[in-house]
């Protein structure tokens, strides 16, 4: 195993690479906490809510005490003067060493900072938590959206490594292109490009997928209704929002295929994968692309533990002139990135 971790320790190519490599690997063996907290303090954007929240200790209430605000929570310890919750049947309770109270407790708190915890998904709620705030004399300017931070914060995914380099004459992978706009901040970043190629199984998300990439010329972009795989066949398919996945326990059958089948002769340039734990496979089913065109790779390696070794050390058994960086992009322990180039 320790030869397993030098061999990809030893192709990092800096030292934020070398430093999330270890706590990457001290969370997947430990399974403590405290390391994804040191991941999340690593990005910039977290680091600056963290500094504002730091400077404003003693007036930052966290509104929101469902899995969303116990999440947040558990990575923000020692941060937080109360918990505002409308559910009665919490108030006087401790969460986390943090007492529950009623929204009101803000209240009179010139100084308060509010920072809401609840999903993207659940815009109602957040709207009424909104008026909620404003009725008791909470400005905008008060007010912290964590779903918008964490907006941010996966925003910058894929394409903000500085040693990425584009050559003008890209073709995007998109692999678990999910809603498309990974593949539309791709466009942005690229400019210039000849095709962006998206494989996705699910049938909503393609509804979603069509809408947003509608932006972009019709001739630059293709939508494959199919997840990435090593090889073509059906598999069955657990379709949940953002986190839908092959399963053997899937309700529905889906079509894969794998990127060396699809798309031989294209001239694929960069590969993005998101697939829920189907990595390693997509990659296998990419291999004569990775061999042969030495592609630019962004492969998430935080849905299985053993990811962050096996995934570099596949890479380079295709191809062993890869460098390796590791970006993280929220507070907790999901969104690793590994970059390969």
């Amino acid at each position: 195993m320790e030869n397993m971790l030098a061999d990809v320790y030893e192709r990092l190519g800096d030292e934020e690479s070398r430093r999330l490599f270890t706590l990457r690997v001290m969370y997947c063996v430990t399974g403590n906490k405290e390391f994804a907290r040191e991941m999340g303090i690593r990005n910039p954007i977290w680091q600056g809510v963290l500094k504002l929240m730091d400077e404003n200790k003693g007036h930052n209430y966290l509104f929101g005490a469902g899995a969303f605000g116990r999440d947040v929570l558990s990575y923000t310890p020692r941060l937080w003067e109360k918990i505002l919750d409308n559910n009665e049947s919490l108030h006087g309770n401790m969460i986390g060493g943090v007492a529950v109270a009623l929204p009101d407790s803000i209240r009179g708190d010139k100084e308060a900072r509010a920072y809401i915890a609840a999903r993207k998904s659940n815009m109602n709620y957040q709207a009424a938590m909104l008026d909620q705030l404003h009725g008791l004399g909470v400005g905008d300017e008060q007010i912290i959206r964590l779903d918008e931070v964490v907006a941010e914060m996966e925003g910058k995914q894929y394409f903000d490594l500085p040693y990425l380099e584009n050559s003008g004459e890209e073709v995007f992978v998109d692999a678990g292109c999910f809603d498309g706009r990974t593949s539309l901040e791709f466009a942005k970043w690229a400019k210039k490009y000849r095709h962006i190629y998206c494989f996705e199984p699910s049938a909503e998300n393609r509804k979603n997928c069509k809408k947003n990439l509608s932006s972009l010329p019709k001739d630059k972009w293709t939508l494959i209704p199919k997840g990435a795989w090593n090889k073509s066949e059906m598999l069955h398919f657990h379709e949940d929002f953002d986190s839908s996945s092959l399963s053997d326990e899937g309700e529905i059958e889906v079509p894969v295929a794998s990127i060396d089948d699809e798309l031989r002769g294209k001239g694929v340039t960069f590969i993005k994968m998101d697939i829920e734990g189907a990595e390693s496979k997509a990659l296998e089913g990419a291999r004569m692309t990775i061999k042969n065109d030495k592609p630019k790779l962004a492969i998430c390696v935080y849905h299985r533990k053993e990811d962050i070794v096996d995934i570099p050390r596949q890479i380079l058994s295709y191809n062993d002139e890869y460098r390796f960086y590791l970006r993280h992009y929220t507070f907790w322990g999901e969104e690793t990135v590994l970059y390969a180039i």
